[in-house]
């Protein structure tokens, strides 16, 4: 096995592991992604979304949120107007709030308006916040619209923010 076989899943569970672990390596491989891509499977979008946020807040904050908590951290994600309501439920969880969540106007067609997004990141940052997240869509709930996850992905790259990509 690639993995660490320390890490307390492998260890409740070799065999669901490292099925997991060749899915998840075929899969980026399959959607061109770079050496050492991955993932895990989870029961559904919600999750996976959480999952998102979660591995984004611990970016942006470092480990000692998991301990401390996420104190006076003023954290901003940004998604698509047409998000599922687990992200703003997932802020919640997480004690963000679901205010830290902003949600982009979208285009004719539905999908995330990219200028828009990065002036509202500039707009957070000069009123104090800490933009640290971009859900996007690879086709949402209600149109199946997929967002210029092109343009997103470089906002991103542009600002240092975490990209999680849902799809429905």
């Amino acid at each position: 096995s690639t993995i660490n076989q320390n890490v307390g899943g492998w260890r409740l569970s070799p065999g669901a592991t490292e099925l997991e672990l060749y899915l998840t390596t075929w899969f980026a491989q399959q959607f061109g992604l770079p050496e050492g891509a991955g993932g895990l499977v989870t029961s559904g979008g919600s999750m996976a979304n959480f999952i998102g946020l979660k591995v984004a807040r611990d970016r942006a904050l470092g480990l000692d949120a998991r301990e401390h908590g996420v104190g006076n951290a003023r954290l901003t994600a940004y998604t698509s107007a047409e998000v599922h309501f687990a992200t703003t439920r997932a802020a919640d969880m997480l004690g963000l709030g679901s205010a830290s969540v902003r949600l982009i106007p979208t285009d004719d067609d539905f999908k995330l308006d990219a200028a828009e997004l990065a002036v509202r990141i500039d707009e957070d940052r000069s009123q104090g916040f800490t933009p640290f997240a971009v859900i996007a869509s690879a086709g949402t709930v209600g149109t199946g619209a997929i967002d210029p996850l092109e343009e997103i992905a470089a906002i991103c790259k542009e600002n240092g923010l975490w990209m999680h990509v849902d799809a429905a």
